[in-house]
């Protein structure tokens, strides 16, 4: 987990985004990790929520396209692309952040980590880079259980949330509220 301190500090004061600091401070000082021993882990949904995402070529997209160009193979990426947000993006605050809630109706605990958190327009967004997005069919499953975590971690209501995943291509955003 890497956080943007300077940012995360405007970003929040400029918000109801107090338990959100709260949070990653926290993280900085304890380890979740008993957390991530058991349970399923967020990136192996197999659920298909339905929502209908809105695709777009966006700012997103332009940074992923020159973050990728730096990987000197396929196994840097994500993490060239978190860094290359977090360090060149005005809005994303933290970059790899363990979430876990336990699901009732799944009976047991669900984890995993989101990779980019942004604030912008007082709202929380949760990105999630997917090298070929347009075949990421449990995408937004994924995502979405992510946004349930940090909701439920940090305190912010759900409707203040959106989620995204993207590549250099595309970009697809949808309300956690939406999801039938």
């Amino acid at each position: 987990m890497k956080i943007h301190h300077p940012k995360l500090s405007m970003q929040s004061d400029n918000g109801d985004f107090h338990g959100l600091r709260s949070y990653l401070l926290w993280l900085e000082k304890n380890s979740p990790d008993k957390y991530f021993e058991g349970g399923q882990r967020s990136s192996t949904l197999k659920k298909d929520p339905q929502v209908k995402p809105h695709v777009f070529y966006n700012k997103a997209c332009e940074m992923t396209n020159i973050a990728l160009k730096t990987a000197r193979n396929n196994r840097e990426r994500h993490s060239i692309v978190e860094d290359f947000f977090l360090i060149n993006d005005l809005s994303t605050v933290a970059v790899e952040i363990p979430v876990w809630y336990w699901d009732k109706k799944e009976g047991e605990g669900i984890s995993g980590h989101i990779d980019i958190l942004q604030i912008r327009n007082n709202r929380l967004y949760i990105l999630d880079y997917k090298p070929d997005a347009k075949k990421q069919k449990h995408a937004p499953a994924q995502i979405n259980s992510y946004a349930r975590a940090i909701s439920y971690r940090a305190k912010i209501p759900l409707d203040q949330i959106y989620c995204a995943y993207f590549d250099e291509k595309n970009y697809y955003e949808f309300s956690p509220v939406d999801i039938s």
